[in-house]
């Protein structure tokens, strides 16, 4: 729906529910033409829908009234919470992109010695286009707009906003002092990304221990102790536990996990995989056929060894298998892609000091070329490419006959336009350009640390997902099935089960379900969590993530279920 729909609907609210300017100052952040006002009177609108649902279903179906309650106060929080996140996650993408932007302002001043060049050489990125949007809210001029940028950031990164403080002052210092401030500026940058780094990491475990604990621990050992309500007197009716496992508790799971993946600082942007890469399938039929061909030859062969964990295993093997099927030839793309992600700082120090020989850019791209691995194969084919189709440096690279897709690498393109810009100043554009190649390499390893300080977390996160839930879970299920007097129906007076009423097993096969569906979600989600954690999270990684976890769930689940109820 476009801005104009979303505001005639919300003219239908018969009251003002009044601005909200964080929320406004979100959706500006985030590129969206609605205003706070019409947003949340569609929130409104919403609630009162939920409302009037709930109420109509309350006396003939309790179960589904809850439901619709749930799911309408879970979609009237993300129209008010929703931008807020994604606007959380841009700021975050942006600090994280902190010593990149200060290290192509450098080079800007470097060059000319102006906070003019330092606003366009730094204008790529995160923080380069939120730099632009307060150049165009000063009217254009660079320099209030550059000032305004300072200020805005320093409310949420002081110490980076000290480090804009040093490049302003590069622009008035003689040139002997204005090196050693954008080298000291530098420094700053990347001491305040990495103290947020480190920040993020520390306050991650908290609530990551608290999702794992509520999500995940506490739920399955509720699911142990309902063989044995009965005996206790007590009851849970699967309609509500159906609701809590099947709805709320992922519900909760996937809010949480948003959260704290929006809230993760990103060093490095994922590499774009382009819809019309001749190596992705033009129709997404292929994947659905395969993954609907393994839920239902992957349930037939369930339902002769284990019958009741049939529809569970069908379902996770069509959606584990589909999804994998969808990500594979993406994933691929995207690993050589970060390859020549990892060897840019080397290709570009190769470029820099043919510049600081003297040599053209189209010299410096040549022995970008020399450097081994795939980066120097995309260097060499871009240079090969200029010669033969006479084009420049940056389209030999990644314009719409380059070596790489346009868009799919940023920081590749946004090098060679760099290495363009730096060729202008010669020797000396060579040597601030090797200290943005050092920086690039700083990054990278900002990354890695972060990488392997959450690596237990998503180590366990994923183990979780893929084998521990659905292995608890089986064993579990298949154990209320052996435990007598758990089999009355509703209504029967649980006292009178334990005193001498005719001992039944539990009804497996519905349990089965509640719980089965219960571990498709965690293997969805929780390895998708660690994904984000670990890394940029498009929808290459998100399919990729879930569909191992679906995977692994569809088969350890009816594993467990069958062998504990055959040693049982």
């Amino acid at each position: 729906m476009t801005s104009r729909s979303f505001r005639r609907l919300a003219a239908a609210v018969p009251i003002d529910p009044g601005r909200d300017r964080e929320l406004d100052a979100a959706l500006a952040r985030v590129g969206w033409e609605t205003g706070s006002r019409t947003l949340r009177s569609l929130a409104i609108l919403a609630a009162a829908a939920t409302a009037v649902l709930t109420v109509a279903c309350a006396p003939l179906a309790p179960l589904l009234a809850a439901v619709v309650c749930l799911l309408g106060a879970s979609g009237t929080a993300a129209v008010l919470c929703g931008p807020r996140l994604l606007a959380a996650a841009d700021r975050a993408r942006a600090d994280g992109d902190g010593p990149g932007f200060v290290c192509r302002a450098t080079l800007g001043i470097a060059l000319h010695g102006t906070l003019e060049a330092a606003v366009d050489t730094a204008s790529d990125g995160p923080l380069g286009r939120e730099l632009t949007r307060c150049v165009a809210a000063a009217h254009g001029d660079p320099v209030a707009g550059w000032r305004a940028f300072r200020e805005r950031v320093a409310d949420r990164s002081p110490a980076f906003a000290g480090s804009l403080a040093l490049l302003d002052a590069a622009t008035d210092a003689p040139p002997a002092e204005r090196d050693r401030l954008l080298d000291a500026a530098v420094a700053a940058a990347r001491r305040a990304t990495r103290e947020r780094f480190g920040d993020y990491a520390a306050a991650l475990h908290g609530p990551v221990s608290g999702v794992y604990a509520f999500g995940v621990v506490l739920p399955l050992a509720l699911v142990g102790v309902l063989p044995v309500l009965p005996s206790a007197g007590a009851t849970i009716p699967l309609g509500a536990l159906a609701l809590c496992y099947d709805v709320a508790l992922p519900l909760a799971l996937a809010a949480a996990s948003a959260w704290l993946v929006a809230r993760r600082p990103l060093a490095l942007p994922a590499p774009g995989v382009p819809t019309d890469h001749p190596d992705v399938p033009d129709s997404p039929a292929g994947p659905l056929a395969l993954g609907l061909a393994a839920g239902v030859a992957g349930s037939l062969a369930c339902r002769l060894v284990v019958p009741t964990a049939a529809p569970v295993t069908g379902v996770g093997l069509a959606l584990g298998i589909g999804l994998l099927a969808f990500s594979r030839p993406r994933e691929a793309i995207r690993d050589r892609y970060e390859r020549v992600a990892r060897g840019l700082p080397a290709a570009t120090t190769a470029a820099a000091t043919r510049l600081v020989a003297g040599d053209p850019p189209e010299r410096a791209l040549t022995a970008a070329g020399s450097v081994p691995g795939s980066t120097g194969d995309v260097f060499a084919d871009a240079a090969t490419r200029r010669r033969a189709l006479s084009l420049t440096p940056t389209d030999a690279v990644s314009g719409p006959y380059g070596a790489l897709p346009t868009d799919a690498l940023p920081g590749v393109a946004r090098t060679v336009r760099l290495l363009v810009t730096a060729a202008d100043a010669g020797p000396r554009g060579g040597r601030v350009l090797r200290d943005y190649a050092d920086a690039r390499h700083g990054l990278h390893e900002l990354a890695a640390d972060l990488r392997a300080e959450l690596g237990h977390t998503t180590g366990t996160l994923r183990t979780t997902g893929r084998f521990f839930a659905p292995g608890i879970a089986g064993a579990t299920v298949a154990l209320a099935g052996r435990v007598r007097g758990l089999g009355q129906p509703a209504g029967t007076p649980l006292a009178a089960a334990s005193a001498g009423a005719p001992t039944e097993t539990f009804a497996v096969g519905t349990l089965a379900l509640v719980v089965g569906a219960y571990v498709l979600w965690l293997a969805a989600l929780l390895p998708v969590l660690a994904a984000g954690l670990d890394g940029p999270l498009d929808r290459t990684a998100l399919a990729g993530a879930a569909g191992r976890g679906l995977l692994a769930a569809s088969v350890v689940f009816p594993a467990t279920l069958c062998t504990t109820g055959r040693l049982v």
